[in-house]
């Protein structure tokens, strides 16, 4: 019977944010996921292509970017797990851990040279990056047990459905008008989050718009 997360508890992982400065700070929870190596795989994959031949020092990663988008994601949470509606607090411990999860993850199906590699290369691989990174996902909960074992203290299988619905959101308007969503409608809101298809205001630009421009010398 899984448990409710902590949020509080345990200590953090921390990574050097490069040159935005600070640190990434992710609980210790994350370290055997982002041990993997279908995680580090993304150590070596550039997040602007190559648009370091033009701008030397954008040549970041896919990594750093899935770790702060993870941050970003964690504090968030953080933030919305203090406030009530109508009296009642809607976001928990597992909330939170799922969402950061799939901040974690969103990234996970790109290819070399990043959206290169969609428009270019894989004109023969009809699936978007966000369903490939579903599949990675899957494959690492089935070939690492201990990430499994890890997150499997906290998430039944409706969590999981989650987290992989985060990655890759359904489509909202269905012919049939059923609700297409794991969560009720009173938790829609997590859907804004990871990766917003309604303004486009999520963790994830937050992160690369910050990060790209940085590494590129252009002021934001």
């Amino acid at each position: 019977m899984p448990v409710e997360w902590n949020p509080h508890s345990g200590s953090m992982i921390h990574f050097n944010n490069g040159n935005n400065g600070g640190i990434i700070s992710l609980p210790r929870v994350f370290k055997s996921l982002i041990d993997t190596p279908e995680f580090q795989r993304l150590r070596h994959i550039k997040q602007l292509g190559n648009a370091f031949l033009v701008f030397p020092d954008a040549d970041h990663s896919r990594f750093i970017h899935s770790l702060g988008t993870a941050s970003l994601a964690f504090q968030f949470m953080l933030e919305l797990s203090k406030k009530s509606y109508d009296g009642e607090y809607l976001i928990n411990g597992n909330d939170i851990l799922a969402v950061t999860l799939a901040a974690a993850c969103h990234d996970l199906g790109h290819g070399p040279f990043s959206h290169m590699y969609e428009e270019v290369f894989a004109s023969n691989v009809h699936e978007r990056h966000e369903a490939l990174s579903v599949k990675i996902f899957n494959n690492i909960f089935e070939q690492h047990d201990n990430v499994k074992d890890q997150f499997c203290l906290y998430f039944d299988e409706e969590y999981f459905e989650l987290v992989k619905q985060l990655i890759d959101p359904p489509d909202y308007c269905n012919l049939d008008g059923a609700w297409p969503l794991v969560v009720s409608k009173k938790k829609a809101f997590l859907f804004g989050i990871v990766s917003n298809s309604l303004n486009g205001l999520d963790v994830d630009k937050f992160d690369y718009l910050i990060r790209d421009a940085a590494r590129s010398g252009i002021p934001v």
